[in-house]
């Protein structure tokens, strides 16, 4: 259902964008993202906070946009959506609590375990405090990033450009830096590193 919130409303997003425009697009965005939320509240009974003001977000801007005839606004949510995500983290970590793509890779970790203990998962969550850290900062740096990219990209390239690249371009980059950081995971988790505690340097 994670997933398909995503991709689902994208790929209308991109069709609507090629058989109309910016605006058609909008409107479509919106309304199936409202879709997906709907039925994410009845096939799960409740709705995941980040999906809500995600949807919150786009509703102010995409009726923004449609009314003022004015995609930057649209453009924009991309940017904004991307920085929350990156202060999400880097709070997470000046507070003092877990980092939040630990918790992240732990939760995965254990939706996957089916009841035996998997030796390769213990490995990849053999990380020090410190480690988890620059894990953390790294992830928030990239969703920054995005956002200052996404924005260059809006304003100094045709809008079919930023299409594709809020529709394909985000998905590869995020791709990449996951497959850099489950490679660096495993290097740092080796057979050689013995297990630490979270707080350690």
């Amino acid at each position: 259902m994670k997933n398909l919130f995503v991709f689902v409303p994208l790929a209308l997003f991109f069709t609507a964008y090629t058989l109309g425009d910016i605006y058609i697009a909008t409107i479509v965005l919106m309304v199936s993202t409202t879709v997906m939320l709907g039925i994410e509240r009845l096939t799960t009974g409740t709705v995941s906070k980040m999906h809500f003001y995600i949807t919150v977000l786009l509703l102010i801007l995409g009726t923004i946009t449609v009314a003022l005839r004015d995609p930057r606004f649209i453009q924009w949510k991309v940017s904004i959506i991307h920085w929350i995500f990156g202060l999400i983290l880097l709070a997470s970590q000046l507070r003092g609590k877990t980092p939040t793509v630990q918790a992240f890779v732990e939760m995965a970790v254990a939706e996957q375990a089916t009841g035996d203990e998997d030796e390769d998962g213990q490995q990849q969550l053999n990380l020090s405090g410190s480690q988890w850290r620059g894990l953390n900062a790294a992830w928030a740096a990239y969703f920054v990033g995005i956002g200052f990219l996404n924005l260059y990209i809006a304003f100094n390239f045709p809008e079919e450009i930023w299409v594709k690249f809020k529709v394909f371009g985000i998905l590869v980059l995020q791709l990449i830096f996951m497959v850099i950081t489950m490679t660096w995971m495993f290097r740092a988790a080796g057979p050689a590193a013995a297990p630490q505690e979270s707080g350690d340097e």
